[in-house]
């Protein structure tokens, strides 16, 4: 390596390594500002503490990244955890249904999960994100110990419109009520506050969070993700990481790598020797060595030439005058000799001493050529 491109090299690398560093002290640590309550998240709106309680308690739970319709087909004693999912779709709508009616329990939070169940009514939205006291109403095993929740609704309605029983009330509305659907148990809760990071310590959210899964072995617990976006596919994991970019740019360097490489180890082959007798090359040599002579005599003069010398071979001696060189060829041309006495006779002209111009000379020699092609002294072009 040349001194010069070792120094570039050097002061490259120091560059690298301080701005590096300066980035690693200098950037702000990363904070989980998502607002869904996923199992995954530690940030305050996440749920990773309560779905690591349930696993440190001794329940069964697991997280769910598929679709509804691959919930268990005989689900009496499982819970399924919504914790504020995503809009459904009619397909996976009628497969959560169907889960519930089969026997299976549910604990959805948020507008979008009160959907499941027919007739409730659409939430109206109504309360903002600030923090409400929500009120015991009716007694039952998920209030027991747990007289007052903190939630942050998201949703509510107007209680006494559909067949499901307020259990909370927040600010006068209902903040959590169960319903039954077929066999299975639904419970709403208006958001998901008792059971996120910041949400579990509050007063009675613990106790009530615990109540709804009940004692260690009670339920299996699938907590879903799905509707978090978190499919369980590996292609899924994929799509998530810089894994797909880089694999792209790998490829793109590849590709480069192997056009370079090619090209410069590719077999050694000689060029194809260009012939310097060429046909083309030496007719445009000659005629332009010509050209910058102004010889147009001396090219008449060598179509000339060769035109008398096959005339020659057909018995007409090189001395014959343009008048005899006629008659013999209409004795055994005819027609074809049309012409041939009255070029013959300009050619010598020019040869005694006449001018030409450049165009004419051309359209002489061009005669002679196609004379001799008419009379059979040599092959028609393309023949």
């Amino acid at each position: 390596m040349a001194p010069a491109d070792r120094r570039i090299l050097i002061v490259s690398a120091v560059l690298f390594a301080v701005v590096t560093t300066a980035a690693f002290f200098v950037a702000p640590a990363r904070q989980d500002v998502s607002t869904v309550p996923t199992s995954f998240s530690s940030g305050s709106q996440g749920a990773r503490a309560a779905f690591l309680l349930l696993e440190d308690l001794g329940h069964d739970v697991q997280r769910w990244q598929r679709p509804p319709v691959e919930l268990p087909k005989e689900p009496a004693g499982v819970l399924l955890i919504l914790a504020e999912p995503r809009a459904f779709t009619e397909g996976e709508r009628r497969a959560l249904r169907q889960f519930l009616l089969d026997g299976g329990a549910v604990l959805a939070t948020g507008p979008e999960a009160a959907a499941l169940v027919p007739h409730w009514p659409e939430a109206d939205g109504e309360h903002g994100a600030e923090r409400t006291d929500c009120n015991a109403v009716h007694p039952s095993d998920v209030t027991r110990g747990a007289p007052t929740l903190s939630i942050a609704p998201r949703a509510t309605f107007d209680e006494g419109k559909a067949p499901q029983l307020a259990l909370y009330e927040c600010a006068g509305r209902p903040g959590v009520a169960a319903a039954m659907l077929g066999k299975g148990r639904f419970l709403w809760w208006s958001g998901p506050t008792p059971l996120t990071n910041a949400g579990i310590r509050q007063a009675g959210n613990l106790a009530h969070f615990l109540n709804v899964v009940g004692a260690a072995g009670s339920w299996r617990i699938l907590w879903d993700e799905y509707f978090h976006g978190h499919e369980g596919s590996f292609g899924s994991y994929l799509r998530g990481t810089p894994i797909p970019w880089g694999a792209a740019q790998a490829m793109l360097i590849l590709l480069a790598a192997i056009l370079t490489h090619t090209r410069r180890a590719g077999a050694v082959v000689a060029p194809a020797p260009v012939s310097r007798h060429d046909p083309v090359e030496f007719t445009e040599t000659v005629g332009g060595l010509y050209e910058r002579a102004g010889a147009r005599t001396t090219a008449i003069l060598i179509a000339h030439h060769r035109f008398r010398s096959l005339l020659a071979r057909r018995g007409i001696p090189l001395r014959a005058g343009a008048a005899e060189v006629e008659r013999r060829l209409q004795s055994a041309a005819g027609r074809g000799a049309a012409g041939v006495a009255e070029t013959l006779r300009e050619c010598e002209g020019i040869f005694r001493g006449g001018t030409i111009e450049e165009w004419r000379a051309l359209q002489l020699v061009q005669l002679l050529h196609e004379h001799a092609q008419r009379l059979g002294l040599i092959r028609a072009s393309g023949a």
